[in-house]
């Protein structure tokens, strides 16, 4: 039982270790957005016709899977105000077994006039 609880325990701290995040604020501050918070590319034609504001810059990177870091990118943009963020590089490193996979976005507050 104990040595169940013990490989339990460090698999969690494994997976938890193989992920991070990072803000960078550049716009102004806004309560947490508790909305679906959007996901756009920056390619994509439809970006020159939104109206938005910029917040800031966001960046995800784990080792868990490619939801689980855009869930977290997502998730951090939204906890910093972002109802929206702008992909704007993506990059899967296969080094080891569980490839690592990087996103950056901008996160924004997209303005519904």
């Amino acid at each position: 039982m104990k040595t169940s609880i013990l490989i339990l325990t460090l698999c969690t701290l494994l997976l938890v270790g193989c992920m991070t995040t990072n803000f960078t604020k550049t716009g102004e501050t806004l309560p947490p957005f508790k909305g679906k918070v959007q996901l756009l590319y920056s390619n994509s034609p439809d970006i020159q016709s939104i109206k938005f504001k910029e917040i800031g810059l966001v960046s995800a990177n784990s080792q868990v899977g490619t939801q689980a870091t855009l869930q977290l990118l997502l998730d951090t943009a939204a906890s910093h105000g972002a109802n929206a963020v702008i992909i704007d590089y993506s990059y899967l490193q296969q080094l080891t077994v569980n490839p690592r996979i990087i996103l950056l976005g901008t996160a924004i507050y997209i303005i519904n006039d």
